[in-house]
């Protein structure tokens, strides 16, 4: 029974992730709204999996969770491709700005 009562906080967690997807689309930054989508839909599995734990649902919980671990390794996934692309894009302008700096040095020098 205090397993059920704890999971009850996790309960609407995912509407503060839904004005974040809106957010992150509007600032064209897909990689984070779809991340913020699909880990809106692995709370939305999790509540119906605990639903049917604690046998409010019928069914066994289990096929759900597996469905719902799925949908959070995508997630993750794609947030290793966000941060990877991040840096990436950090290191080429790391390199740009040393490249400068290098320049203006040597130009000094001179």
């Amino acid at each position: 029974a205090l397993m059920h009562a704890e999971r009850t906080g996790r309960l609407c967690k995912e509407v503060v992730t839904i004005p974040a997807t809106q957010q992150a689309l509007v600032a064209g930054d897909y990689f984070n709204a779809a991340n913020k989508a699909l880990t809106t839909v692995f709370l939305g599995l999790d509540h119906y999996a605990w639903l049917r734990a604690i046998k409010v649902l019928k069914g066994e919980p289990l096929p759900v969770i597996l469905k719902a671990l799925k949908v959070i390794t995508i997630a993750w996934f794609v947030d290793l491709v966000r941060e990877v692309v991040s840096f990436v894009k950090w290191n080429s302008t790391a390199k740009k700005d040393d490249e400068a700096v290098a320049k203006e040095r040597k130009d000094r020098m001179w």
